[in-house]
């Protein structure tokens, strides 16, 4: 079974218990389907746990009856725990971006979610289309969880940093990648809001005297 320790050697970035659940999640939907490697659809299935999912349709019994309409029962499942398709591994390295462009502290299941939604192909992919999930609502709804959780300072979500300069740094990068080229990532146009309350919040906390002697 995957482990937070074993997760960071492999792939790099902070796992929190929650993911790291997840994923031993899809490796169990991956054996006891008889894949060879784990898959998104395997991913999709463990992450079935989150509310915001099920609120969209994605219910596992729902999603485990596509992905067996997709791909079947398999022959069994590699015996190296590694084994990820290539998609699936795709979607590990996006969701550890996914947490570092965010400046978050750990990894967490909507990172996740947010990753199999920028894959746009592969099992996962294939169930949203299939089920009728409109992808860009499900983002939106992704992203107002994070936000949820900052406001409820959730530790997994606290900046991984101690200098506030950092938090700074990070959101003027994500509105210069904005600037840039607005109509390319449609995840970075859902994220600007949230970037401008973030902003709008250190401005908020910081000392009027600080800044006035700068």
């Amino acid at each position: 079974m995957f482990s937070k320790e074993a997760l960071s050697k492999r792939f790099g970035g902070k796992w929190s218990v929650e993911s790291v659940g997840v994923l031993n999640s899809a490796r169990n939907e991956a054996e006891d389907l008889k894949h060879r490697s784990i898959n998104t659809g395997d991913i999709l299935l463990g992450l079935t746990v989150e509310p915001s999912l099920s609120k969209m349709g994605l219910d596992h019994d729902s999603v485990r009856q596509t992905v067996l309409q997709i791909n079947g029962v398999g022959n069994g499942l590699s015996p190296d725990i590694w084994s990820f398709t290539p998609r699936a591994a795709e979607v590990i390295e996006r969701t550890i971006e996914e947490a570092r462009r965010q400046d978050h502290k750990l990894i967490i299941n909507p990172h996740l979610i947010l990753s199999l939604i920028r894959e746009g192909e592969g099992t996962s992919s294939e169930v949203m289309r299939i089920l009728k999930v409109d992808v860009n609502k499900l983002r939106k709804i992704i992203l107002e969880d994070i936000n949820q959780r900052i406001s409820a300072n959730d530790e997994n979500l606290t900046p991984n940093i101690q200098s506030g300069r950092s938090v700074y740094l990070n959101y003027l990068e994500t509105i210069r990648k904005f600037m840039k080229s607005p109509n390319q990532d449609p995840t970075l146009q859902n994220q600007i809001g949230f970037v401008l309350k973030g902003l709008a919040g250190l401005i908020e906390a910081s000392n009027p005297s600080d800044i006035s002697k700068k």
